[in-house]
């Protein structure tokens, strides 16, 4: 019975040594490259609104004068210069950040579309932007108690029919195009490995952040979460160009209808239309909870990190520190004081 009470040889720890040793290997392999990543998309963020400054510096330098000359010509320049900048600040950063990470654009998901399925999404994240604007609103007057007002963003219509079209697609077509390639498209998709949750999570940060203003941020980062679930649900960033050009399409159609009708005519507009986002909500709900048995929870990663450990390695790189900090002195410079 003696021998129950001998010390063990330490050989038979050795396996077990082994296998922690290997876990934390993998950990820090994986802590790493979510460090890298994070480095190098906060960069990318911050070539974005840096060249959205130096671009918008150079264009006022350059097309101003001419303009001064020739102002009728101002509205078409305009839209131009919104195309433009979109393709310069908002898309080529990304396409780097694509390559360095080395990401395969084919990767990204692009299933045809269900109709029924892209409908009932829809009408859920149309529901969900009535929550987005009443937190927009809030976060707003909370800021307004300390004489900071967010700036408001004039959605007037051109007078010249073609200018007018350009503009529609500007404030439509080209943002669901662009924003969801590189949120949802590159952003999400490239830090999926880490799981499909913090993912959805940090590219609707970074698209709530380079709004750059308490107006609209709120909102995009509601709107993101949701654009970025049906992402990954639907296996399809189709689903998600298609809701934010409709979201998109409603909102500057009631704001350009706004300035045809009354203040009080412009707030029962707005009424009617929540009450139909609330109603298409409520049937999307029924259709894909009901109807559709869709389960809603999220595929799991093969990334042994837990969620907390992953914002805190991702949020705590320098480059993360900066952004952060670059995009609070932004939203802040956006602000009107009285």
């Amino acid at each position: 019975m003696q021998e129950h009470f001998m010390p063990q040889d330490g050989n038979d720890q050795e396996p077990e040594k082994r296998e922690l040793y290997q876990q934390f290997a993998v950990k820090l392999n994986w802590k790493k490259k979510l460090r890298s990543q994070s480095g190098l998309l906060s960069l990318t963020v911050i070539v974005n609104i840096l060249l959205l400054y130096i671009i918008q510096l150079v264009a006022s330098w350059l097309i101003s004068p001419i303009l001064i000359q020739y102002p009728q010509f101002s509205d078409l320049v305009n839209e131009l210069y919104t195309f433009w900048l979109y393709m310069l600040a908002f898309l080529i950063p990304y396409l780097v950040y694509a390559k360095l990470v080395h990401y395969d654009f084919r990767s990204i998901p692009h299933d045809r579309p269900y109709p029924p399925v892209t409908a009932s999404c829809l009408g859920i994240a149309l529901g969900c932007s009535i929550a987005g604007v009443l937190l927009s609103s809030i976060v707003s007057m909370f800021f307004s108690l300390f004489g900071l007002y967010p700036m408001d963003f004039s959605m007037d219509l051109p007078s010249n029919p073609l200018v007018a079209v350009l503009y529609v697609l500007n404030m439509t077509a080209l943002p669901a195009l662009v924003e969801e390639f590189v949120h949802r498209g590159i952003i999400l998709g490239s830090l999926r490995k880490y799981g499909d949750g913090f993912a959805i999570v940090i590219s609707s940060i970074v698209f709530a952040m380079l709004h750059r203003n308490m107006v609209q941020a709120p909102n995009a980062l509601l709107l993101g979460l949701v654009l970025g679930y049906f992402f990954v649900k639907t296996n399809s960033i189709f689903t998600t160009i298609i809701i934010h050009f409709i979201n998109n399409l409603f909102a500057v159609l009631l704001s350009i209808a706004a300035q045809w009708v009354g203040d009080w005519t412009a707030a029962a507009m707005q009424g009617f239309l929540w009450l139909g986002y609330l109603a298409a909500c409520a049937v999307g709900l029924i259709f894909l909870l009901g109807v559709r048995r869709v389960q809603l929870g999220l595929m799991r990663s093969r990334c042994p990190l837990h969620t907390s450990e992953l914002h805190g390695y991702f949020w705590s790189t320098l480059p993360a520190i900066v952004m952060a900090l670059l995009i609070l002195w932004v939203t802040f410079l956006n602000f009107t004081r009285y």
